[in-house]
């Protein structure tokens, strides 16, 4: 109704293109499979179209959940939290306030969705420490042979001339220095 001052002047209709807000709230693709926004009355009737409704469902379709309530109790602005939604699944929501329509704008994520970031991380972490540890017990075992080689060369050379080969030589040209120098000098030792 318009009014000057106390005289009845007429009636303002408007239609608003609801397929406009419907577009803008169906396009969370990039946001996650399982996000979806829509409107609110305080009536708790759904006010537009939404990827887990259809429009049929338009003041139709109660919505009766924490967020929606919460929405309107506080007249807030903006809140986050996780609850379970009017399908009864556990999601992560968003709720505005639109005081000039009395509605609610709620944006909500299956919050499995948004925990399947952090169990791909924690999976790719570690499969990356079972591959480093794999690495480094490898390494570990390659250079513990080659530290180990010269001085089983030796022990096995002892054990020959033991057994009574006495012909039985090390190696001179395996390991460090110092171990050649050793060996050179058992070969010696055994001349």
């Amino acid at each position: 109704p318009i009014w000057n001052q106390r005289q009845f002047l007429g009636i303002l209709v408007a239609e608003i293109d609801f397929d406009v807000i419907d577009e803008l709230l169906n396009n969370t693709e990039k946001i996650g499979q399982t996000s979806h926004a829509y409107l609110v009355g305080r009536d708790s009737l759904l006010r537009s179209d939404s990827r887990i409704t259809s429009p049929e469902d338009i003041l139709q379709l109660k919505i009766e959940s924490h967020i929606v309530e919460q929405c309107f109790q506080n007249n807030k602005t903006k809140n986050s939290e996780a609850y379970k939604d009017f399908r009864g699944r556990t999601v992560i929501g968003d709720y505005y306030y639109l005081p000039e329509m009395d509605w609610c704008l709620i944006s909500e994520i299956e919050k499995k969705e948004t925990l399947a970031s952090v169990r791909n991380t924690r999976s790719v972490f570690l499969w990356s420490i079972l591959a480093l540890i794999t690495l480094l017990f490898f390494l570990f075992r390659f250079i513990s042979d080659k530290i180990s080689a010269p001085f089983d060369s030796l022990s096995n050379t002892i054990e020959k001339m033991i057994k009574g080969d006495l012909s039985a030589r090390i190696d001179v040209n395996n390991g460090p220095l110092e171990i050649k120098k050793i060996a050179q000098e058992f070969n010696e030792m055994a001349e």
